[in-house]
């Protein structure tokens, strides 16, 4: 059982990467999750991703339009993404269990 204490409530969610993709490229993006406690354990969190829309436009590297990672010590998830087709990929970050999310977007050339 994993105990979380108030100060080290997960408070955000952000996530950076690749925003510039050609067609078959792989790219990365990487979600980092932070919490106000110095200290605070951000290991072991599930974050959920899902690429908004058809999925036409890019596809994650289990060829889904869904994936789930787990942060490292560092409180980071790593997802990495196949460009298929130019225009845009809106991708979705979801802390599991919390309402903090947020937003990615790939352009693909």
């Amino acid at each position: 059982i994993k105990v979380t204490y108030e100060e080290c409530r997960s408070t955000d969610l952000e996530a950076e990467g690749d925003s510039t993709l050609h067609v078959h490229d792989n790219g990365v993006v990487t979600v980092t999750v932070t919490a106000n406690g110095a200290g605070c354990d951000l290991s072991g969190l599930e974050v959920a991703a899902k690429i908004k829309g058809n999925g036409k436009n890019a596809l994650f590297d289990n060829g889904e339009k869904t994936a789930t990672e787990t942060t490292d010590s560092n409180g980071e998830a790593t997802f990495n993404v196949l460009a298929k087709k130019k225009g845009s990929a809106n991708i979705q970050f979801t802390l599991t269990g919390t309402k903090l999310k947020d937003t990615f977007k790939i352009k693909i050339k």
